[in-house]
């Protein structure tokens, strides 16, 4: 097992190292920092990471309920349990409630090892469960996602062609007005901008069809100044 950063909550040192001694006694691995007031408390969870923390519950202007709360509301998911003299069986049950993990008595640490070996074992299992859950909603929101773009796609492959059929009337017509004026009469600007402005709306269309995968995509270079040019009257 890797060195285990223990946060020790604790105004005694006496009790800080028979807490170390148990847990060298148990093999443990240990890397231990002990605080005794609030203000270390949030100094300490705000410029560290913490594997395990270990709070005993009568502080002096402190106790171990309120480091549990300030744990809480920093959403940190970290091992808390107490290990306390002072500390009921009433206290005990409203701690655990508050979501410590465990409670032990100071003059029975014997099952100090076991407690902290099983929580890390259950914190490393929840870590893995919630990076498992991550990816799962991650794989079913691109999923979702896919299956909006192919109805997206099927909803414009439907419209181009209906576009198409109307821009073939649009642009039959303007041939037939051509035919109609004759070569001896000169050719409204109004058409040549019809047409233009067709043959543009075609390119749209075979670009959502192409979009669509409905037809083969046919890059090619286009002149810049010339596309500008034919817009120019347009926009104006």
């Amino acid at each position: 097992m890797q060195k285990i950063r223990l946060l020790l909550i604790e105004d005694s040192p006496s009790d800080a190292a028979l807490i170390l001694h148990k847990l060298d006694r148990g093999g443990l691995e240990i890397e231990i920092h002990r605080v005794e007031s609030e203000i270390e408390l949030q100094s300490c969870l705000q410029r560290d990471a913490w594997d395990f923390i270990i709070a005993d519950y009568s502080l002096p202007g402190f106790n171990g309920l309120n480091a549990l709360r300030i744990v809480k509301e920093k959403n940190l998911d970290i091992p808390f349990i107490f290990v306390s003299g002072s500390m009921g069986e009433d206290l005990a049950v409203e701690a655990i409630k508050a979501g410590a993990h465990d409670f032990l008595l100071k003059e029975n640490l014997e099952r100090l090892v076991p407690v902290m070996v099983r929580e890390l074992r259950e914190h490393k299992e929840r870590v893995h469960r919630r990076h498992v859950e991550e990816a799962l909603k991650a794989s079913e929101e691109q999923l979702l996602q896919s299956q909006k773009m192919e109805a997206v796609g099927r909803l414009a492959g439907g419209i181009a062609h209906d576009f198409n059929n109307i821009l073939l009337t649009i642009m039959g017509n303007t041939s037939l007005l051509r035919m109609k004026l004759g070569k001896e009469n000169p050719i409204p600007t109004e058409i040549n901008e019809i047409e233009k402005a067709s043959t543009r709306a075609t390119s749209l269309v075979n670009q959502l069809l192409t979009f669509t995968r409905k037809k083969s995509p046919n890059p090619k270079p286009i002149g810049l100044n010339e596309l500008l040019s034919d817009m120019a009257t347009m926009l104006r």
